[in-house]
């Protein structure tokens, strides 16, 4: 079959959330390649996946997990910025 495997299609996708949440919610992205030629724009001009805004959902997962493990919570991560919520896990 010509179809790739779910392993090749996960590492290659682009997965992670914005932060602060965009449009008011938080949501996951979920992009495969090829990007469409706005969202490669966006990134080549720095303005996509960008440092402290954009966290990659395997850091999200690691983060939340390191938290349970030690049985913290950020009470207050809505009113954090990106920065300021990597600097607290």
């Amino acid at each position: 079959s010509d179809a790739p495997d779910r392993a090749r299609l996960r590492a290659a996708a682009v997965t992670g959330l914005n932060v602060p949440p965009s449009q008011f919610q938080l949501h996951l992205q979920f992009l495969l390649p090829p990007l469409v030629p706005a969202h490669l724009q966006l990134y080549r001009q720095g303005r996509h996946f960008t440092k402290h805004r954009f966290l990659p959902l395997d850091y999200v997962l690691a983060a939340l997990d390191a938290l349970a493990e030690r049985g913290e919570a950020v009470a207050d991560a809505a009113g954090l910025d990106g920065a300021a919520l990597v600097a607290r896990v």
